[in-house]
């Protein structure tokens, strides 16, 4: 008849082999979650500070028209003025 090995054998060769996997399956799912959660926060920032630098940029157009506008305001005045009509 086969010689049954021991408990103690059995649970070090088999079970505890599987519970290490599934405990470090767990622990690289967690690192995945972990890795996505970053890539999301990564992705939200950066569409955040896209948005803001256009914000900047139309205000930065919004104000250079708006300068333009003026000069050539104070252009028509001056040449109302020097009687160019």
């Amino acid at each position: 008849m086969c010689e049954q090995p021991d408990t103690e054998t059995y649970k070090q060769t088999y079970i505890f082999p599987l519970e290490t996997t599934k405990v470090e399956r767990e622990r690289e799912r967690e690192r995945d979650r972990e890795r996505e959660r970053d890539r999301d926060r990564y992705e939200r920032e950066r569409e955040e500070r896209d948005r803001v630098e256009r914000e900047r940029e139309r205000d930065r157009e919004r104000e250079r028209e708006r300068e333009i506008e003026e000069r050539e305001i104070e252009r028509a005045r001056a040449s109302e003025g020097a009687g160019y009509t």
